[in-house]
């Protein structure tokens, strides 16, 4: 029987081994290596009892009887490290053991294993040693020395701490870890109870036979069964201490019962409740300050609620979920109920809510100050937009004139109570808030508390009083130091109070409104000076008609007379010359009167374009001046193709001239070989127009007030009065094209103008009807 116990003790033992291999195989955890060591120990005392047992040699079965001690001292306090590490803060340890506890847990199996092995010297643990066989088991007789009551006592000490410390953890720990927990104290018990018997000798009185290494074995392979499959050392027990006593959000454990086993620092802090004084109460008793909270989470589906809950004189906004727990086998074995905080989360989704209403009505309020009519129009504007945006009962916005005054021009209200509250006259307005406002340039706020404020005249607070109005907000209508008036907001006396964000919010409609208003009036003005100048253009226009008309008849008489007079012979030398000077006078004033009239026809006439080919304009305005071309010898050079654009002939032909009167007259008197370009060339959809010449150039200073009225240049080469490029330019503005000049002193000019080009001819439609 020896025998058989002894080799199913090493088939355990290889067991064992085989199991803190698979262990040591997993992610590593806390606790992990005195586990495995732990294990080893076991199956080391199983593996040297058995060799004790079956081997019938006095002096090999004294070596294993000693050797056999080095699991047996360890398993104990291996185990107990372990049990502290595994429980974690839940046994009442909230940091790993020492070095110092360690030290002496490990440190004593070796004191003991030195005075095991020297014994022989002084007989502290053995004084005697026989080997018999009794009963089919070999019996190893010892005497007992006086150290192994004591070390007994040591050991059954350890494994007592050990149970109390599981013992203990089975009242406080989450649910899945109990189950698990109950069952590695009942190995401990076992495990004590069988050391017991084999020291009392309970089970077989006549065989002095070891049970504890078979119990302890037994005991090893349920522990490796109920952790490592249950994964404990994954998360539940390591992980409790960084997860859960560190959340932000509050957890609460009920068993089966309804009973509270778990309530970590988040829950304290939500709900104003100690661990202490709620753990393994009931739900319905210990949670009865909120009884929103968890007591009617009593089904076993998972479930979420939003409920309020007064901690003090705070109001909390707490989101609650039901986690049904179930064990093992499928069955409901309790809840767990997540707290989490939402009120910063609900006041920020509020917060976030009023800021989008706020800005749609700053939009709104910013569309609708961009379209208005007139000045009275835009104060209806600025009204309404306050009454959107603050909810006002009745708003009224004060304009004062232009001048520095504070006189009252508009005064504009709107508002649920625009019927209902009585306009206040000027020198209440002004001797109350709305003057205290102008008075500081800073806006006044009057909540529903102040009716009697003193800040406004007893005039004053009676209309308020008899209008029924309660919290007002004035706010001063400024621009560019300037003071446009000012805008009032009010509400009746049950209506809701104002805000300091009512009161922002009025300062930046007001701070648009001012300038809408400072943008309305310089329009206004704008318009005004506009509208004069076109009426000053109109009778300039009529004047310069007027004049040149009535200056046409004269002239003619003095063209005729003066003709006459040059040709008579009769006549001396002398008064032929007056007659000669006359005459040219007489034709400069009346090119000037032309001129006049050319520039009034285009500011008054509509403007109708028409394809209009250049060849034939460029044509008609070089016969114009072909007797000045071939009295100075200047060589024209003229595109041969010209294209078409959209224009007016008469007009482009004055163009023309202009521009080459112009090269002729400042070509220089000294030029050895002058020479004129006239070029067009069509650059997409526009006709790009060149006169050049290599005459004496235009400064860049002269250049930017070339084509002003009046302006001359060169007067010592060619006479002029300087509106020939004025009416160029016109001209060519009036046709929607651009002008410009490229010049340098001493390398000639080059004038440039563009024109839209004019659209190809249509193509004739094919005939699609029958010949007759």
């Amino acid at each position: 029987m020896s025998n058989l116990y002894a080799l199913l003790l090493l088939i355990s033992a290889a067991g064992l081994v085989y199991v803190a291999w698979q262990v040591s195989r997993q992610l590593p955890q806390p606790g992990q290596r005195f586990f495995i060591l732990f294990l080893l120990a076991t199956a080391f005392w199983m593996f040297g009892y058995s060799l004790q047992l079956i081997v019938p040699d006095q002096e090999f079965t004294y070596f294993w009887a000693r050797a056999k001690w080095l699991g047996r001292l360890y398993v104990t306090p291996l185990w107990l490290i372990f049990v502290i590490i595994y429980t974690g803060p839940d046994n009442g340890w909230r940091r790993p053991p020492s070095k110092l506890l360690l030290a002496a847990l490990l440190g004593i199996p070796i004191l003991i294993m030195i005075l095991i092995w020297t014994t022989g010297a002084h007989g502290f643990f053995w004084t005697q040693r026989q080997l018999q066989a009794e009963s089919g088991f070999l019996r190893f007789m010892i005497g007992e020395g006086p150290l192994v009551v004591p070390y007994i006592l040591y050991a059954t000490a350890l494994r007592l701490v050990t149970l109390v410390i599981l013992v203990h953890t089975l009242r406080d720990i989450h649910l899945q870890r109990r189950y698990q927990n109950t069952v590695l104290a009942l190995g401990t018990v076992f495990t004590l109870l069988i050391s017991a018997m084999d020291i009392s000798n309970v089970l077989i009185p006549q065989i002095s036979i070891q049970l504890a290494p078979a119990a302890s074995g037994m005991a090893a392979f349920l522990f490796y069964w109920v952790i490592y499959p249950g994964r404990l050392l994954d998360i539940t027990p390591f992980t409790r201490s960084e997860i859960v006593e560190s959340m932000s959000d509050g957890v609460i454990i009920f068993d089966a019962a309804n009973r509270i086993i778990d309530f970590n620092p988040a829950a304290e802090r939500l709900t104003g409740l100690v661990a202490a004084a709620v753990v393994g109460q009931p739900g319905e008793t210990a949670l009865s300050a909120l009884p929103e909270a968890a007591v009617p989470y009593t089904g076993a589906r998972r479930a979420h609620a939003e409920v309020p809950f007064q901690r003090g004189n705070q109001r909390l906004a707490l989101d609650l979920t039901l986690i049904p727990l179930t064990d093992r086998f499928g069955s409901t074995s309790g809840r767990m109920v997540m707290i989490r905080d939402v009120t910063g989360e609900k006041q920020s989704a509020a917060v976030l809510r009023q800021a989008l209403v706020r800005s749609h009505v700053l939009y709104q309020a910013s569309t609708s100050l961009i379209a208005f009519e007139n000045l009275s129009a835009l104060l209806r504007n600025v009204v309404y937009a306050v009454v959107d945006a603050l909810s006002a009962y009745w708003v009224c916005v004060i304009g004062f004139g232009p001048g520095e005054e504070q006189v009252i021009t508009h005064m504009v209200n709107g508002g649920p109570g625009a019927g209902e509250v009585s306009l206040p006259t000027d020198e209440m307005l002004l001797s109350g808030l709305v003057g205290q406002a102008l008075e500081t340039m800073e806006p006044v706020f009057s909540p529903r508390t102040m009716l009697r404020d003193p800040r406004q005249g007893a005039v004053t607070a009676k209309w308020r009083e008899d209008n029924g109005l309660g919290p007002i907000i004035v706010v001063p209508l400024r621009y560019r130091d300037r003071t446009f008036g000012a805008m009032l907001a009010a509400n009746r006396l049950d209506d809701a109070d104002f805000s300091h964000q009512d009161v922002e919010l009025m300062i930046v409609l007001a701070s648009q409104a001012s300038v809408a208003i400072g943008n309305a009036r310089l329009l206004e003005t704008v318009q005004q000076y506009a509208a004069e100048l076109e009426e000053r253009n109109r009778e300039l226009d009529a004047y310069s008609h007027t004049v040149a008309h009535d200056l046409k008849k004269p002239l003619t008489y003095m063209l005729g007379y003066g003709d006459l007079l040059n040709e008579d012979e009769r006549l001396p030398a002398d008064a032929r010359l007056y007659a000669a000077q006359i005459s040219q006078a007489a034709h400069k004033m009346n090119n000037m009167v032309e001129n006049l009239l050319l520039l009034a026809r285009l500011r008054q006439s509509e403007t109708v374009l028409e394809p209009v080919p250049l060849g034939p304009v460029v044509q008609a305005a070089v016969e114009r001046f072909a007797d000045d071309l071939a009295e100075r010898g200047v060589r024209l050079e003229i595109e041969p193709e010209m294209p078409s654009v959209l224009g007016n002939a008469g007009w482009l032909e004055e163009v023309y001239a202009n521009l080459l009167s112009n090269a002729i007259k400042y070509i220089g008197r000294d030029n050895p070989d002058p020479w004129v370009a006239i070029r067009a060339r069509q650059i997409g959809e526009e006709v790009y127009c060149e006169v050049c010449d290599n005459g004496r150039g235009i400064a860049p200073e002269d250049q930017k007030k070339l084509f002003k009225l009046f302006s001359r240049f060169h007067v010592d080469q060619a006479a002029g009065y300087g509106l020939g490029l004025s009416i160029v330019m016109r001209i060519i503005t009036k046709l929607n094209g651009l002008i410009g000049v490229e010049s340098a002193p001493g390398q000639g000019s080059t004038f440039w103008f563009t024109l839209p080009a004019a659209p190809p001819p249509a193509e004739p439609a094919a005939n699609s009807g029958l010949a007759e």
